[in-house]
């Protein structure tokens, strides 16, 4: 077995140490990278390259799409529907080899990203109000929930 490099080994705790809310980031900016790899591969004509990309991608989107609490409501059906149409839109510029496709995708998953950093960013201001520990739970991902039309995450149990 190879030993890992310092790099990895970096990663590696960083994933751990994570909490919910920072999985799902990285799950996203991951995404976006291979989003941006792929398109410009396919735009290069070089569409093996673009194909690996795009199933990077669609991995990252049956991740989220298998770590959604659906009992946390509509907005989680909602997500749910929202990955298996990218998961649809990718399949469909991988076959017709159109790069507006992955631009398509990439808006989508980069609009899901903002909120994902807003509604973190909103949970943690709560917490520092509330002076609580966060502690780690078994779920995944957090809970889904929408207030007052924006996203927000529990990510306490």
């Amino acid at each position: 077995m190879m030993s890992a490099t310092p790099y990895h080994r970096y990663q590696q705790v960083q994933i751990e140490g994570a909490d919910e809310g920072a999985l799902v980031l990285m799950l996203y900016d991951g995404a976006l990278r291979f989003l941006e790899k792929g398109h410009k591969a396919m735009v290069n004509k070089d569409y093996h390259k673009a194909y690996m990309e795009i199933i990077r991608v669609e991995r990252i989107l049956n991740e989220l799409m298998s770590c959604l609490n659906l009992e946390a409501g509509e907005i989680a059906h909602n997500l749910m529907r929202l990955y298996e149409f990218m998961e649809w839109r990718l399949i469909l510029a991988n076959k017709e080899k159109d790069p507006q496709g992955l631009l398509e995708v990439s808006k989508l998953l980069g609009s899901l990203r903002d909120a994902w950093v807003e509604a973190a960013r909103i949970e943690r201001e709560k917490k520092a109000k509330k002076g609580g520990k966060e502690e780690r739970t078994t779920q995944p991902v957090p809970a889904v929930e929408e207030e007052e039309g924006r996203i927000s995450l529990n990510l306490s149990s």
